[in-house]
C-alpha cells in the first residue's frame, strides 16, 4: 500500500483513457493550405499569401486535392513551415547540419517540391502559438512556378 501511495503522489499511476481531461488537451488538426512558398533571409520557410486552413482527413495529397488547389485563391494568412527538410532540394538537405549527421551521400530523400516563389499546396498539423501559426508538414506539392 505504501508503494501505491508513493506512486500516486508522484503521478505514476495510469488513469484510464478518457478520464484525463480530454477537453483540456490541445487539439492539433490536420489541415490543407494553399499559398506562396517563401524562404526568408534567415533560412526559415514561410507560407505567405496563404488561404485559410481547411481540415482534412488524409496526410498525403490526392489528385482531387491537387485539382482543387490549382483553382484555390490565395489569401492573407502567413504560416511558419516546420519539418521542411524532406520537401526541399537535395542540396538544402545536405546543408542542414542535423540531417548531415545521419544522411549519407546518395541516400537523400528530398522531393524538391518546396521551392521559393512557387504556389504550393501543403498539408500538415496546424500548431497555433501566440502571434504565429505553424504547419508541421506531411505533404508539399508545387502547383505553379509562379505565385499568382
Amino acid at each position: 500500500m505504501a508503494l501505491f501511495s508513493l506512486a500516486l503522489a508522484c503521478g505514476l499511476v495510469a488513469t484510464p483513457r478518457g478520464q484525463q481531461g480530454e477537453k483540456d488537451k490541445p487539439k492539433v488538426e490536420l489541415v490543407s493550405v494553399v499559398g506562396c512558398a517563401t524562404l526568408s533571409a534567415d533560412d526559415v520557410w514561410m507560407l505567405t499569401n496563404a488561404s485559410d486552413a481547411r481540415v482534412v482527413q488524409t496526410a498525403a495529397a490526392t489528385q482531387k486535392d491537387l485539382d482543387a488547389a490549382r483553382t484555390q485563391a490565395l489569401g492573407k494568412n502567413r504560416y511558419r513551415l516546420i519539418g521542411t527538410a524532406e520537401f526541399g532540394s537535395v542540396e538544402e538537405l545536405r546543408r542542414n547540419p542535423v540531417r548531415a549527421q545521419f544522411t549519407a551521400k546518395g541516400s537523400e530523400n528530398a522531393t524538391g517540391q518546396l521551392q521559393n516563389g512557387h504556389k504550393v499546396m501543403v498539408k500538415g498539423l496546424l500548431i497555433l502559438v501566440p502571434n504565429e501559426k505553424r504547419l508541421n508538414l506531411t505533404s508539399v506539392q508545387s502547383i505553379s512556378p509562379n505565385c499568382k
